[in-house]
């Protein structure tokens, strides 16, 4: 939706879908280098691979939301804030998960 707009500082305000099918949201702000923080991910239900590649190479990311799903599929989150080399720091409830699926956190970061 959003991949490589250069351009980009700021997001919508959220992402307003409660359940994510497989690949959704994949690569939607990749490489929005100027992107400097992540719009609320309301989702809930995670399909695999829903967000894989969401913000990687988003080099001028410092601020990051609560991604609220406490039960993760396959693949949900792989690779979502890779390359992300201005990101110092995610809140302590970034990632309230109880029940985890294989590589849903792969590569995160």
């Amino acid at each position: 939706m959003f991949n490589s707009c250069t351009s980009l500082t700021y997001p919508p305000k959220k992402l307003p879908a409660l359940t994510l099918l497989n690949t959704c949201y994949g690569r939607m702000f990749q490489g929005c280098i100027k992107l400097v923080e992540t719009p609320n991910i309301l989702a809930e239900i995670l399909a695999s691979d829903c967000c894989f590649y969401m913000f990687s190479g988003c080099t001028n990311l410092t601020k990051v939301y609560k991604l609220p799903a406490t039960t993760l599929a396959s693949k949900c989150y792989i690779y979502m804030f890779s390359g992300c080399t201005n990101l110092l720091e995610v809140p302590p409830d970034l990632l309230p998960a109880t029940t985890l699926a294989t590589t849903c956190y792969g590569y995160m970061f």
